[in-house]
């Protein structure tokens, strides 16, 4: 690489799935990073699936709420980015909307069924 560092242009690329057969442990919301991460049950860290270019900050909280949904139905399973067809509940919209979410933190698969259940991790 040459060239002065402040004309470089960084990619960051997301997958658009978790590999199969593979179930998710924990979501982790990275507020510092601006970023959601997955770990595997094997330990694995893996940035969240996301729709090509889309992310979950720069859509609000709707996608990320969705997504959440989209882990509990499929019990940690079969992870993949998709366009949403309905829009996520109000008890998980509210909570990924609140000061709450708003933090770093690790949620695991049974924290995030929790949510959906009530609207709430803990």
């Amino acid at each position: 690489m040459t060239g002065n560092i402040e004309n470089w242009t960084h990619y960051t690329f997301a997958p658009l799935e978790l590999p199969k057969n593979e179930r998710l442990y924990s979501l982790i919301i990275d507020h510092e990073a601006d970023m959601q991460w997955v770990r595997l049950e094997n330990g694995i860290l893996h940035i969240l699936p996301e729709v090509n270019g889309r992310g979950y900050s720069g859509s609000g909280p709707s996608d990320l709420a969705a997504m959440i949904e989209q882990i509990v139905e499929a019990d940690g399973y079969g992870v993949v980015a998709k366009e949403r067809e309905t829009l996520p509940s109000d008890k998980v919209f509210n909570w990924v909307s609140s000061p709450a979410a708003s933090r770093t933190q690790e949620l695991t698969l049974e924290q995030l069924k929790a949510l959906c259940r009530t609207g709430m991790v803990g």
